[in-house]
């Protein structure tokens, strides 16, 4: 079976990390080595998790109480937390679902008197388009952040990135199930030298990560890729099922990076020399092939259910598929199937949908919140091959057309039969102005439960009124040759 997810780490990098807390080496050379590979410590700082380092920015911005901070809808809960803990009020941020960035009208809308920040998260390997957001941002003299943990595409973008995005900060995070992971670690970057010097100088006084925590992880992880080569992954997921118990809250449970009440408390500590070792290796020997082929499987997957399933973030040409999630109602049966035919398919994350806490109208996330009640996420990596990808495809193009159930769409309505009659009304109604093209254009169109595409439309010569073309009725998918 195809585990949802491996550890993008070898077993040489595991071994040297073990070596490390055993011989234990000098952490201001490996450190200077690093900061001046992701562009000088005038820029950039390591700390031990993206949480830290973004706790570290909350503390030196040092925002009035009640200031809001925008952030993008989709995020995980720990940052939520950090930004409630400094006592500041977090604002959703809705999503496109094409693209997985935010318009400026929705950043301007969510924007009031009180805030102060916005924090922008890469979604999925997706590759927000920044100058839109922080051209907003200028407007109200706000402050604009990048949470990279989930598009991190190599370490050759680190040292460049402030110099190709105009945010004032990013987040890049190594933990256990990131892209190029050392099992933990961070870098971020920072454009005011003088906020960076307050970070650094609040991190010199954490108390440092004890090296037998670093060793236990280690193991701990070490087991986990053993478990995750495939014929292992088969037999523990029958075990857990034969045991009546979800093997789903056991693997999240275990690629959690934190646990504990007290989050501050686990995060404000230094990194210790062993992970600052491995993240200088990583950094020097991570093939960064590994993420132009799973770019490429990614792509590939997407054209091939391009007409069977939704797939957020689909128009970004950038995109690296550090996951690859799909929308689907009914989604039980498809995963099943998947997993009979030994494909990983999950419902299960650790992310957040954020909900609106101020008293403002207007600032609510219906499409992410949709996304997130039914998204799927399907195994995709580098180990994979195309032949692999295509017959995961087609499984589950046969499964949703088996089902004849309705198809997840980006109106995500429950009603799609009768949100589809009201666009096909809406566009004959245009079209009676002689605005038929900028109707097409405008219009977001859904499909009927008999699998109709409704982008696509001619003219009833008896009625001359806009009708489905009988062309676009679903058809199975037929792998291409």
């Amino acid at each position: 079976m195809w585990p949802r997810k491996l550890l993008d780490i070898g077993w040489m990098d595991l071994a040297f990390g073990g070596l490390q807390c055993i011989f234990h080496c000098e952490i201001e050379p490996q450190l200077r080595k690093l900061e001046e590979k992701c562009g000088g410590n005038d820029q950039a700082m390591v700390c031990l998790s993206v949480r830290t380092a973004f706790d570290l920015l909350l503390q030196a911005l040092k925002l009035p109480a009640g200031s809001e901070v925008i952030m993008s809808a989709i995020t995980i809960p720990d940052m939520i937390e950090l930004v409630r803990r400094h006592g500041l009020v977090p604002v959703p941020l809705d999503l496109e679902f094409d693209t997985l960035a935010p318009t400026p009208e929705a950043v301007q809308r969510a924007i009031s008197q009180k805030t102060r920040l916005i924090v922008v998260a890469h979604l999925f390997g997706v590759c927000v388009p920044m100058a839109p957001i922080v051209e907003v941002a200028k407007e109200y003299d706000l402050i604009v952040v990048e949470d990279c943990a989930q598009a991190f595409a190599g370490w050759k973008t680190i040292g460049c990135s402030l110099s190709r995005s105009t945010a004032d900060a990013c987040l890049y995070s190594f933990g256990p199930i990131k892209t190029a992971t050392s099992l933990g670690g961070a870098v971020v970057k920072v454009r005011d030298t003088k906020v960076l010097a307050q970070m650094r100088d609040l991190h010199n006084r954490y108390s440092l990560q004890r090296q037998r925590s670093f060793a236990l992880r280690i193991l701990k992880y070490a087991a986990m890729k053993l478990a995750s080569q495939r014929i292992f992954y088969r037999w523990i997921m029958r075990i857990y099922l034969c045991l009546g118990k979800d093997p789903d809250k056991f693997i999240n449970s275990l690629s959690r990076n934190f646990g504990g009440r007290d989050l501050q408390d686990n995060i404000r500590r230094r990194p210790c020399n062993s992970l600052v070792a491995m993240l200088e290796r990583r950094c020097r020997q991570y093939p960064h092939s590994r993420v132009k082929e799973r770019a490429s499987l990614g792509h590939h997957l997407k054209e091939l259910l391009a007409d069977c399933v939704a797939i957020p973030g689909s128009h970004d040409e950038r995109h690296s598929y550090w996951v690859f999630p799909v929308m689907m109602d009914g989604s039980e049966e498809a995963i099943t199937l998947l997993r009979q035919a030994g494909f990983d398919a999950t419902r299960s994350h650790n992310l957040a949908l954020l909900e609106n806490e101020s008293d403002c109208l207007g600032r609510e996330a219906p499409v992410m919140r949709q996304l997130l009640r039914n998204i799927v996420f399907l195994p995709l990596y580098p180990e994979m091959s195309f032949v692999e990808v295509e017959r995961m495809a087609r499984i589950l193009s046969g499964s949703l057309h088996r089902a004849s159930k309705p198809l997840a769409s980006k109106n995500f309505s429950l009603d799609r039969s009768r949100k589809a009659e009201r666009h096909v009304l809406a566009l004959q109604t245009v079209d009676s102005r002689g605005d038929e093209t900028d109707a097409v254009a405008r219009a977001t169109f859904c499909r009927l439960d008999a699998k109709i595409n409704l982008q696509k439309f001619k003219r009833d010569s008896t009625s001359d009124k806009l009708i489905p073309l009988a062309s676009d009725i679903h058809k199975p998918f037929e792998t291409k040759e």
